[in-house]
């Protein structure tokens, strides 16, 4: 099933936290575990809509690449650069060396990483356009349950009450 995901949305974590103001104000408040986490999940809705790989990518302490799953789906991840290698360069690789019929997408307000990223052919969004896809997501997500709510309505309305005893 991960093969079959032709999209793959990379996200500059830190970049996002910092650019977002609920997020800002929660690393100041909460600490970067939880604020992570958040990011994690406010995001997951496009993981989840839209049917694509997303890859969260931080600056990481370890002497190698370290990747957490907060979901069990292999296709949304949390990756942490090793010590030394920072997550833009981490980032800028992934994106060059993405599959040739794989669509990549990078979101970060980075100059540096956007020009990189462009230039390898990826697509670059910014921390407001990524905002406004979560929220269309979300929007999506809502209609979808607010339609099934309607048709679970329907059919119980042509049932009569009795029609369950049976």
């Amino acid at each position: 099933m991960a093969n079959s995901f032709k999209k793959h949305l990379l996200i500059d974590g830190y970049n996002i936290i910092h650019a977002w103001p609920d997020l800002k104000k929660s690393l100041k408040t909460l600490g970067l575990d939880v604020t992570r986490s958040k990011l994690a999940d406010i995001v997951r809705v496009i993981h989840d809509t839209e049917k694509l790989r997303l890859t969260i990518v931080f600056d990481g302490k370890g002497s190698d690449v370290e990747i957490e799953r907060p979901t069990p789906e292999k296709t949304f991840s949390l990756l942490f650069s090793p010590r030394g290698i920072s997550a833009d360069t981490l980032i800028e690789q992934l994106a060059s060396n993405a599959k040739k019929n794989q669509e990549i997408i990078v979101a970060t307000d980075d100059s540096m990483i956007a020009l990189s990223a462009s230039s390898s052919g990826a697509i670059v969004i910014s921390s407001h356009a990524l905002l406004e896809w979560v929220n269309a997501c979300q929007e999506r997500q809502l209609r979808i349950i607010k339609d099934h709510q309607s048709s679970i309505q329907k059919s119980w309305k042509k049932q009569s009450p009795w029609d369950i005893l049976e």
